[in-house]
Parts: C-alpha cells; structure tokens; sequence
C-alpha cells in the first residue's frame, strides 16, 4: 500500500478513495491500521458494503 500511495502522490493525487466488502475482514482491518477513515458511499458499485479514503497530503 505505501508503494501504490506513493505513486498516486508522484500522479498528482492528493486522496485515495476505496471499497470493500464486509467479508474481507482483514482487509478493512489493514486499511483502518494505514490510516483510512470510513467514508459515506461514493460509486454505484453494487458488491461493497464498505467504503474508505485517506487524505495523501
């Protein structure tokens, strides 16, 4: 995650936004430990439950 959050910096992004499911339990876990804060729903992807962004400024 730090290389691709790396590379979105160096591409000019200043947020990375992401979904999952609840299932991926591990996944959520991982994403909250790296700093990603739960966020209201943002595409009208059917399959995630959950959604994240963390500020890369």
């Amino acid at each position: 995650m730090a290389e691709l959050e790396t590379r979105a910096v160096g591409l000019g992004a200043q947020e990375i936004v992401l979904d999952t499911h609840e299932v991926l339990e591990a996944a959520m876990k991982m994403y909250v430990a790296l700093g990603y804060r739960s966020v209201p729903r943002y595409n009208d992807n059917p399959n995630p439950t959950h959604w994240f962004a963390k500020s890369l400024v």
